[in-house]
């Protein structure tokens, strides 16, 4: 949780991922992420059968399976902090949170991405999301935000037609006055410009 967290604001200021260099070179983080590198080995390493050959082992203890098995409790614990979250959010601003109050609030934001990055659950599990605690309206969340980006596109694609028609009608670029000018072009402008705050 730290860890995220400080990855969060590492990205706002800086505008770009921390890579291990960062986390190794700054003293407060660093000994988390030693710390969070021991457990992950130490897993690895305690994974019962693990040194079985191949075909001996149906659960599939490789690495592979290591790794899938801690991003499905990675996942489902993100979901429960994303519920826990949404719930305390409700009950003190009497709404819902929005992508932009996810996209607010630093911390929540990291897990959201986090969680929306995470595979759904493990392909030899056979139970659906409500039993592994994954939240639901996070993958609707996750669903909107690829919506979005999809309409922004055909939005760009509309304004960039319009503007190649002016230019060819009136030998000049149009000014934002002219978009806002014309009836049919200003709506898809002022839409694109919503969207381009949201995302």
């Amino acid at each position: 949780k730290e860890l995220n967290a400080w990855k969060a604001r590492f990205l706002e200021e800086k505008g770009t991922k921390p890579t291990v260099d960062d986390i190794m070179a700054d003293d407060e983080i660093r000994p988390l992420f030693e710390e969070y590198q021991a457990l992950k080995e130490e897993a690895a390493t305690t994974t019962p059968q693990h040194s079985q050959g191949a075909g001996e082992d149906p659960a599939g203890a490789s690495s592979e399976a290591v790794d899938s098995e801690a991003a499905h409790k990675r996942r489902k614990k993100l979901g429960k902090q994303l519920n826990e979250w949404k719930k305390s959010f409700k009950e003190t601003q009497g709404r819902a949170p929005t992508q932009d109050d996810i996209a607010a609030d630093p911390e929540v934001k990291a897990w959201f991405d986090e969680y929306s990055a995470l595979p759904k659950e493990r392909k030899d599990d056979d139970k659906g999301a409500k039993d592994d605690g994954a939240d639901p309206d996070a993958d609707i969340a996750a669903k909107e935000a690829a919506e979005e980006k999809a309409r922004k596109k055909l939005l760009v694609h509309q304004l960039n037609q319009w503007k190649a028609a002016f230019a060819a009608e009136n030998d000049r670029q149009p000014t934002t006055q002219d978009i806002l000018g014309d009836q049919e072009i200003a709506p898809i402008y002022e839409e694109y410009l919503v969207i381009s705050k949201r995302i």
